[in-house]
């Protein structure tokens, strides 16, 4: 949704901006990232519930180990490197970037879905392991219950959530700790990525 930086009023509760589509919006900044939600009015009104995100991400377009990927962030680029010098070194079988999406059951009346970033495959003592990796520079709420949605319709799945460090932040230490609930464990990334030389 295009948003511009004219000052008009809200059509509906008269607060804040009208986009170039025509569509009534009020604003919420929440510190630096940018945050646009519709107007909680219009949105009742029509009975739809969608929240806009700009990120700072950068993307990524690259051939790796003759595939064509295009990664959403830099970390997810650095942190596909570190599984191709895996690949190559036999630590692992395969991996692959967001090859399935799992579809949550129904609630409230509400039908989710959710793309693991990563795809892991690898042998341990025979057998054939298959984990979801999914990278992230800093947890929110919303990450927490694509987990425990997870954990709760697809038991037998695991989940390994990557970060790059150990963050002492009180948000994202609560947030780290409601998160281990429900994945298999927690990955730091960063020291591998500096023994690797990957930048």
């Amino acid at each position: 949704m295009a948003i511009n930086d004219r000052r008009d009023r809200c059509e509906l509760c008269k607060n804040w901006v009208k986009g170039d589509d025509g569509w009534g919006l009020c604003e919420l900044i929440i510190q630096p990232t940018k945050y646009f939600q519709i107007c909680e009015k219009f949105r009742q009104k029509e009975k739809i519930a969608v929240i806009h995100y700009e990120w700072r991400n950068k993307t990524q377009d690259v051939v790796m180990g003759g595939r064509h990927l295009l990664f959403k962030s830099k970390i997810e680029y650095r942190y596909a490197q570190y599984l191709q010098k895996l690949l190559e070194l036999g630590a692992i079988d395969f991996w692959g970037y967001e090859n399935k999406t799992f579809e949550f059951a129904e609630r409230y009346r509400k039908r989710s879905i959710y793309t693991p970033d990563f795809e892991v495959h690898e042998t341990h003592c025979g057998h054939k392991l298959i984990s979801w990796h999914e990278v992230k520079t800093s947890l929110r709420q919303n990450d927490i219950r694509r987990f425990k949605l997870m954990a709760a319709d697809y038991p037998m799945e695991e989940m390994v959530l990557v970060l790059p460090y150990c963050s002492h932040n009180t948000k994202q230490s609560r947030l780290r700790g409601n998160a281990q609930k429900y994945v298999r464990r927690i990955f730091y990334c960063d020291p591998y990525f500096r023994k690797f030389g990957i930048k």
